[in-house]
């Protein structure tokens, strides 16, 4: 990732929360960027703990605000934490006030675990919405992501919003020596010679012409990236699937990949088109934590 000024952290508490939290310091504080901690409360909550505690409801917002800040010191006190923190306790519906926070606080990069407390397993509701709906970088973080990442995948088609997976995977792995995966994944046209029969299967020499012409593409496109890949181990790779979304999972589970880093939109470049396929399949189905890079015009 480029430099950081801003980053904006949602936590609940939950173990994906605590590691989200985690990573968002230390993000934070290797760029020396302000983290913004924000706790979305429901707005019926204040009222249940006033009747509860036979408190009012005005002290019962104060007493989760205060409650919440104490949690996050405690939690700062065993982390790396970056200089300059700044800790919300807000009360409403999560992803308009993760949306607020966001724009109030500028953020460059939204942090949040993979799933809430009340999440089945996979990636929860609320963390779907904010890779569709917060307009930065969203990155969902899985409860055993904590530290530094190890292996990361950035996930390639050619396209401009690519060209800013691979800036950001390529700093995250710089940062965290790790190495660096890229990834193609194509569906290859002999999968569907069978619309072709008698001719149910592409001779050899095809295959073999396709994927060269394929690995020269990708050359190609890592070509402008030599400088930025400079003493981070990189290794490229295509991956042909009849999904584009499994072929990445799939790759991810068989390297041990620990952050897949992915666009949101792909070539179709559809206006109406918040969240491509390909990603949401990822999402869905990633064994890890990931990072979603907007388009710049995501309009």
């Amino acid at each position: 990732m480029n430099q950081l000024r801003s980053i904006l952290v949602a936590v609940d508490f939950s173990a994906c929360s605590d590691a989200a939290f985690a990573q968002a310091c230390r993000i934070a504080s290797c760029h020396g960027a302000t983290l913004h901690v924000l706790h979305v409360a429901d707005e019926l909550t204040p009222r249940h703990i006033a009747r509860a505690l036979n408190l009012s409801t005005g002290d019962a917002r104060n007493h989760i605000v205060s409650h919440t800040r104490q949690r996050v010191r405690r939690q700062l006190a065993e982390v790396d934490a970056p200089g300059d923190v700044e800790i919300h306790t807000s009360f409403g519906t999560p992803i308009s006030e993760f949306l607020t926070r966001t724009e109030a606080a500028k953020a460059d990069l939204f942090v949040a675990g993979v799933r809430g407390l009340h999440d089945s397993p996979g990636v929860g509701s609320e963390a779907s919405k904010c890779v569709r709906k917060v307009p930065t970088r969203v990155m969902l973080v899985s409860e055993d992501s904590a530290g530094p990442f190890n292996n990361v995948l950035a996930c390639v088609d050619f396209s401009d919003t690519s060209k800013e997976v691979l800036r950001n995977a390529a700093r995250v792995a710089r940062r965290d020596q790790s190495t660096l995966h890229v990834i193609h994944v194509f569906h290859g046209p002999w999968h569907d010679l069978h619309y072709r029969a008698p001719t149910p299967e592409a001779s050899v020499e095809f295959r073999t012409e396709f994927a060269a012409e394929l690995e020269a593409s990708l050359a190609d496109f890592l070509e402008p990236f030599q400088a930025e890949f400079d003493g981070i181990d990189v290794k490229a790779s295509l991956q042909d699937s009849d999904s584009y979304g499994v072929g990445i999972v799939e790759y991810a589970q068989d390297v041990g990949c620990d952050l897949v880093v992915i666009g949101t939109r792909g070539r179709t470049n559809l206006r109406y088109i918040l969240l491509g396929s390909t990603a949401e399949r990822v999402l869905k189905q990633a064994p890890c934590s990931v990072l979603a890079i907007k388009p710049e015009d995501p309009s």
